[in-house]
């Protein structure tokens, strides 16, 4: 809620919500909470957080819950589903992150459907303005490189980039601020942050807007 409202400090409105990371519907009761009029488009690989996602909204209209991956190409993707389920990701578990919060020790791999962005929602659909909210845990990037089409007609992104490596593979934030940029998007403002355990910040959520098309 909190990351939510503090958005909503940037754009009064959005018709169409992108929730990729879904969880068990977190994000989405507070997009619904702020911007009720917006139209959901949810995304969870795991099926048990799909079924609380789906308790925890089945009150609400208006949204589309999508129990799939979304990555750089379609079909079936290794996924390292995590005891602390919030940091379950597609990347295999950084040892930084287990010593900065070492519940998220615990994974368990598995095999889940991705698709791309392009693929999984019709662009007839997408009504302006859009926001774009990707939770994934070190694999934004792969989605944003699935969805090339849809990416023209996002307005505003919110992600969570990290300034150390909390998986491996994952791009820290100077590559994803450069990657963004190079899709015409600027950074506006961080609007949420994560410490660890020494209290440093290792991660922030980040909010940006579209200024000029590619």
């Amino acid at each position: 809620y909190r990351i939510v409202k503090a958005i909503k400090g940037h754009c009064n409105e959005f018709n169409t919500i992108i929730d990729v990371g879904a969880n068990q519907g977190q994000f989405a009761l507070a997009a619904k909470a702020l911007y009720p009029q917006a139209k959901l488009f949810s995304f969870e690989p795991l099926e048990e957080m799909c079924e609380r996602f789906r308790r925890n909204t089945k009150h609400l209209n208006g949204i589309e819950l999508y129990n799939v991956a979304l990555g750089t190409e379609g079909g079936i993707i290794d996924f390292y589903r995590n005891d602390h389920t919030h940091a379950s990701s597609v990347l295999p578990i950084s040892k930084e992150q287990v010593a900065a919060i070492p519940t998220t020790a615990s994974t368990t791999k598995i095999k889940v459907k991705v698709q791309r962005l392009d693929e999984a929602i019709p662009l007839l659909f997408l009504k302006g303005p859009i926001l774009l909210k990707l939770d994934v845990q070190g694999f934004e990037k792969n989605v944003l490189e699935g969805g090339s089409t849809h990416i023209q007609q996002i307005d505003f992104i919110v992600f969570e980039a990290s300034f150390i490596p909390m998986y491996d593979g994952e791009p820290l934030f100077d590559e994803m601020n450069q990657y963004l940029k190079g899709l015409g998007f600027q950074l506006v403002a961080p609007v949420g942050f994560l410490e660890g355990k020494d209290g440093a910040i290792i991660q922030m959520d980040f909010l940006y807007k579209r200024t000029k098309s590619i």
